[in-house]
């Protein structure tokens, strides 16, 4: 329970649907910054089979902050506890009846979450009575001066934006990845190599890049690919790569654990997410980043244009434009020194910025300012930076 006798910064509980590696490392951060005692990292569901044969391990750990609430009453008795006697609550599921009795407590309450309005279904998601019923009370919740917004990916904001809820309560966040164990090294390969991993689905648009890169073999351009992951389209994709006759430059993998997907990226050069919007984060650009890999990514995924200045650190590329990819791939494969220099100051804003630790100490610094105890935090960019559309 709250430790409030000993604690020197505001006790937090951080309210998730599952147990992930994408959330898991800013949780540490935040457990040894309060102490295990003021913090609470509560779960809500247990890892679902697919995400468990791709190497999520949601019951690994025994970190005692940790709180599985699916496992029985007792422990949901425990979250209720938590939301009541808490300082901070961020809450990062869309439960009315839990948000509304936490608000009550006219403490400082953030909801946390992904873009709204993913296509293709996009705003018509309004035309459903149950979401319009739950976009109506948010609305109404949005109003109280005690409920902030972590606007995850580039587009959350605007959706919030839309339904005219939070103004000027909402900031950046985000997905926060282990940092690299490995220092920033140029990539020198002879044969440089492309990536791509995750779940095989249609939104992920893994064939606009097979397509860019049938471009590159045509252009006599020398290089390799791997394409990681398991999924419904991954039989099309095979099809698809051996239509054009790429059974030489790219190879398919099956789905491998997150820390062997990791060292993967350290041995490529570039990492490619052609997802569209339908991708609310896409925290595989983080770890790519971290690892060193100059990341080209379709701008609609939500991650790229938070995470991404394009020409600076990574590139974008406008959604299933093959044509645009493949030219940027070319660009990047042939101008070994630019790849680099783009790739190591993409190194540098994860490790540096968009990292764990100070992501960590940015939410509790930010809890402060916005329940008097401090002054009022400004940052310009990152974790916490304010948005103002």
């Amino acid at each position: 329970m709250i430790c409030k006798t000993s604690q020197q910064h505001p006790s937090i509980i951080y309210i998730t649907n599952i147990l992930s590696h994408h959330q898991l490392p800013v949780a540490r951060e935040l457990a040894d910054l309060l102490g295990p005692c003021n913090f609470c990292f509560a779960v809500m569901e247990p890892v679902y089979e697919e995400r468990s044969a791709m190497g999520w391990q949601g019951d690994s750990k025994d970190e005692p902050w940790i709180l599985r609430v699916y496992k029985s009453d007792a422990e949901r008795d425990r979250l209720w506890e938590y939301l009541r006697e808490s300082d901070v609550a961020v809450i990062g599921c869309r439960d009315i009846a839990m948000i509304r009795y936490r608000i009550a407590t006219g403490k400082l309450t953030f909801m946390m979450s992904e873009r709204w309005w993913k296509p293709p279904v996009g705003r018509f998601r309004l035309f459903y009575p149950k979401f319009a019923v739950m976009a109506a009370q948010f609305r109404a919740l949005s109003h109280y001066s005690n409920f902030h917004y972590l606007a995850m990916g580039h587009y959350a904001a605007n959706d919030m934006a839309f339904l005219h809820i939070f103004n000027e309560r909402m900031w950046r966040w985000g997905y926060f990845t282990a940092p690299s164990t490995h220092s920033w090294k140029p990539r020198t390969h002879k044969i440089p190599r492309i990536m791509w991993a995750g779940r095989m689905l249609t939104w992920k648009r893994v064939n606009t890049l097979l397509i860019a890169i049938m471009w590159l073999k045509d252009a006599g351009i020398s290089f390799r690919a791997d394409i990681i992951g398991d999924g419904p389209v991954r039989d099309n994709l095979i099809a698809q790569r051996d239509r054009y006759g790429l059974e030489n430059e790219v190879t398919f993998h099956h789905s491998m654990k997150a820390d062997d997907v990791r060292k993967r990226m350290r041995e490529c050069d570039i990492y490619v997410l052609p997802s569209n919007g339908a991708e609310g984060w896409g925290a595989v650009v983080n770890e790519a980043m971290s690892e060193g890999c100059l990341v080209i990514a379709c701008r609609e995924a939500g991650s790229a244009r938070v995470l991404i200045r394009d020409g600076t650190n990574g590139l974008l590329f406008q959604e299933d434009d093959d044509k645009q990819l493949s030219k940027l791939l070319i660009n990047a494969l042939t101008d070994v020194c630019w790849r680099n220099k783009l790739a190591m100051e993409s190194c540098r804003t994860i490790n540096e910025l968009w990292c764990p630790s100070v992501a960590a100490q940015r939410l509790v610094t930010l809890s402060e300012g916005l329940m008097g105890i401090s002054d009022m935090p400004n940052y310009e960019e990152g974790p916490c930076s304010k948005i103002l559309l």
